[in-house]
């Protein structure tokens, strides 16, 4: 009994913790605060992923992409670096080579790097829904009108 009781313990823990880790839905359509706080927003492809330890740090994962299209910000060439995870976060984006993504990125001060998480709205491109391609045209004709 009380092995079982162990184990009940330990599988609701490990769930529920799991479940608090990431609290956000990844099929949840855009939000308009996801945009407007966004430093870039692009439509892209990965090239390659690493992970880079630091041995005081932990682990950064970083993924390079190809920007194809710029919906919102100036990045410095058509190749960028996104930092999507560092330490041993549960909630990672899983950016694959070759597909084509959303990506709604921040930088933070003192990092020289644009990064982006679990939350911040990226998606796979294919995977928008009709309500995200009309905010994201919603959101290009108003940055539009504001220039």
């Amino acid at each position: 009994m009380r092995i079982y009781l162990l184990l009940l313990f330990l599988f609701l823990n490990h769930t529920i913790g799991n479940a608090s880790e990431c609290s956000c839905d990844p099929f949840a359509d855009l939000s308009i605060r996801q945009m407007t706080d966004a430093d870039l927003i692009f439509k892209g492809h990965v090239i390659n992923k690493r992970t880079e330890y630091f041995p005081s740090l932990g682990y950064r994962y970083v993924a390079t992409f190809t920007i194809d299209e710029v919906i919102s910000g100036k990045p410095q060439s058509s190749l960028i670096e996104i930092e999507y995870g560092y330490g041993e976060t549960y909630c990672l984006i899983n950016f694959q080579p070759l597909f084509n993504y959303l990506v709604v990125a921040k930088t933070k001060n003192g990092f020289p790097y644009f990064q982006t998480n679990y939350c911040s709205g990226n998606k796979r491109w294919e995977d928008l829904s009709r309500k995200d391609i009309q905010l994201i045209s919603d959101f290009r004709n108003r940055k539009l009108e504001n220039q």
